[in-house]
């Protein structure tokens, strides 16, 4: 009605789509994780959790061991291309979930000031929790 512009109002977690395989071989589970950003990603984290045992027991991909083991951490490179994909084995048979963040320095609703004297600086950071295994008995 003033004239302002109207922008969607996406939640969050809709800038980065993820999607997830597994498959089972001699008790263990194989992942594969994919991280889609729809924003230009500077750095893309994923966190995979489990409330009970090791969460990743082993990876081709770096990762660091958090909360005794129950937590496993990758982190990209500066600026990753995309897809991001996350490759794991775990023994764990609880329930596990993967938390993706993306960090970003592009504003995603592409605003920008038109006034030279001002300068400004943007920092776009989205988290989204995924559900990748309910367990099994």
């Amino acid at each position: 009605p003033d004239g302002s512009p109207v922008f969607p109002d996406p939640r969050p977690e809709d800038f980065v789509r993820v999607d997830f395989q597994s498959q089972t071989f001699l008790d263990r589970d194989v992942y594969e994780i994919i991280i889609h950003p729809k924003i230009n990603a500077r750095r893309i984290d994923v966190r995979v959790f489990s409330k009970e045992g090791i969460a990743v027991n082993i990876s081709p991909q770096p990762f660091y061991f958090e909360e005794g083991g129950t937590s496993a951490r990758f982190t990209s490179g500066e600026n990753p291309e995309t897809p991001l994909h996350v490759n794991f084995i775990t023994g764990n048979a609880g329930a596990l979930d993967a938390e993706i963040s993306c960090w970003s320095v592009v504003n995603p609703f592409g605003l920008h000031i038109a006034e030279d004297s001002i300068v400004t600086n943007t920092l776009f950071f989205v988290r989204k929790t995924v559900r990748l295994s309910e367990g099994r008995e």
